[in-house]
């Protein structure tokens, strides 16, 4: 037999870190897929780390700064494309933080990686709910645009074959 559940209740709310978390997840999906547009290559996209190439879904969008660093962690100039194994050892691999760094300071220029990425993980941050809501909302109509575009670019790839 069944317990009855309590009528009348409602689900429980996500927390603040709850949202964050899966805003951040949502923003990694978005450079991948941003990344296998800008590429052109049937899905292929490049780790800025060691340039080995795979398919966009099984590749991470890594962070330069730490995803346990709060303000850097929705920062999309902090996220790009990492292979899963330099996403493993990013942090812990001088090479591949060189490799990082460097892809950045040509990306964005030293004085923002510096000033704008590095300094600003330092800087503790608290989200409001309202506030992450509306981000993670931005994030989610964003990325359903992109794989939209992504999924007719691949279209077009079947049509040419």
């Amino acid at each position: 037999m069944q317990s009855a559940k309590p009528k009348g209740r409602k689900p429980k709310e996500r927390t603040v870190p709850q949202l964050v978390e899966e805003a951040a997840v949502i923003l990694q999906r978005i450079v991948r897929v941003k990344a296998a547009i800008a590429e052109n290559n049937r899905g292929l996209i490049t780790c800025v780390a060691c340039k080995k190439k795979n398919y966009w879904q099984r590749m991470n969008g890594g962070h330069f700064a730490g995803r346990d660093h709060i303000n850097t962690k929705l920062l999309e100039e902090n996220i790009h494309p990492l292979d899963v194994h330099c996403n493993k050892l990013n942090g812990h691999d001088g090479l591949v933080l060189v490799n990082y760094y460097e892809y950045l300071v040509e990306m964005y220029g030293k004085e923002f990686v510096d000033n704008d990425i590095r300094k600003a993980a330092l800087i503790p941050k608290v989200y409001k709910r309202a506030e992450i809501l509306e981000s993670k909302a931005e994030f989610e109509q964003r990325l359903a645009e992109l794989e939209k575009w992504l999924s007719c670019q691949a279209y077009e790839y079947r049509g040419a074959s």
